[in-house]
């Protein structure tokens, strides 16, 4: 993420993508400042996303 993007562009990007891969964004995102060790920083986005149609905590195996 950088600077001259807002978290609202950002988001609108991450759901495109993943209705796009067949999942959708659940919860809230998370958002962090992180410096490298040269001391300049950038901006992480954190989602996290599940398939449709599966609810929270359902996973799914595929068969061996």
């Amino acid at each position: 993420m950088d600077q001259s993007s807002s978290i609202e562009e950002e988001m609108l990007h991450v759901r495109e993508e993943a209705e796009r891969l067949g999942r959708i964004v659940v919860g809230e995102p998370v958002v962090i400042e992180a410096a490298n060790s040269s001391g300049s920083s950038g901006w992480w986005l954190s989602v996290t996303v599940e398939r449709l149609g599966s609810s929270a905590g359902e996973l799914a195996f595929a068969p061996a």
